[in-house]
């Protein structure tokens, strides 16, 4: 047996006979057969005494095994964003069809997590395989919160001053809180801290 793309020599084309003449296989020496088993090998034997002896033929099987190629995972560490996030993969040799599955499963994942990939290549001629990790991170929600209008001593921290949005659904705690009064004076902080409905995805 032979590894695919390996070439023949002579340990595969070892046809002997009893009297000289010329070996002639077929399929040729280098050519490079398909993955398989008991592929026919045929030798044809031209006598060079044609005078008293007639040509000869005779056939083999040989079992040709899938070669080894190597398989490279990407694309492992990415971010939520609400859509399918795949792994990708690339071979040696190029260009090889590869099955990629997320804990078992061919659909990738979407939401935040690690998730165990297999990587294992679907040829004819070619075998192998890898493991990696798939981790999706937690997306950050984007806060905007502009400069809030002046107040007059006395009034009330409300929805005029308290409204930070925020690009996800959420809830928001305000420091100082709604309806407290602030003392008179320059650039008072106001502070807002942000829960994400979502805390599977979203920070």
């Amino acid at each position: 047996a032979i590894a695919y793309g390996t070439t023949r020599g002579a340990a595969q084309l070892n046809a002997t006979a009893n009297v000289p003449g010329s070996l002639v296989y077929n399929p040729a020496a280098g050519a490079t057969l398909p993955a398989g088993a008991n592929q026919p090998l045929n030798v044809s034997f031209p006598p060079d005494d044609t005078t008293n002896y007639t040509p000869a033929t005779a056939q083999a099987a040989i079992t040709v095994t899938q070669a080894t190629a190597t398989v490279t995972l990407g694309n492992l560490s990415q971010t939520y964003d609400g859509t399918a996030r795949a792994a990708t993969a690339t071979t040696d040799p190029a260009g090889l069809t590869v099955v990629l599955t997320y804990n078992g499963a061919t659909t990738a994942p979407t939401n935040a997590g690690s998730y165990p990939v297999a990587a294992v290549i679907d040829d004819p001629n070619y075998q192998g395989a890898t493991s990696g990790t798939l981790v999706i991170a937690k997306a950050t929600p984007v806060l905007t919160w502009g400069p809030p209008a002046e107040i007059v001593y006395g009034t009330a921290l409300g929805a005029a001053q308290l409204n930070a949005t925020a690009s996800v659904a959420g809830t928001f705690v305000y420091t100082p809180a709604a309806g407290a009064t602030l003392e008179a004076g320059e650039n008072q902080n106001l502070s807002v801290s942000f829960t994400p409905d979502d805390t599977t995805n979203y920070n």
